[in-house]
């Protein structure tokens, strides 16, 4: 899988209150939570293919670069 193309870390938090928190349930001493954020359909396909065409363009600077080292060294 391309980390471009996927989810973000899902996020993990703890809370400890000091004085307890009335809720409709009752008191709270201490909450846990998890989040995942989840894209618009389609972001992350967008976001993979514009990574693959960064990275195709660097390989082509970079093997442009290459030849025009060779060039110059077999010149000299």
């Amino acid at each position: 899988m391309y980390p471009a193309k996927s989810l973000d870390d899902p996020e993990l938090s703890y809370s400890y209150y000091i004085d307890e928190v009335e809720t409709r349930v009752g008191a709270q001493k201490q909450a846990v939570d998890i989040m995942q954020k989840i894209p618009f359909p389609g972001k992350l396909s967008r976001k993979g293919k514009i990574a693959l065409q960064e990275a195709k363009q660097k390989e082509y600077l970079y093997k442009h670069k290459k030849l025009m080292t060779i060039s110059e060294l077999k010149i000299t």
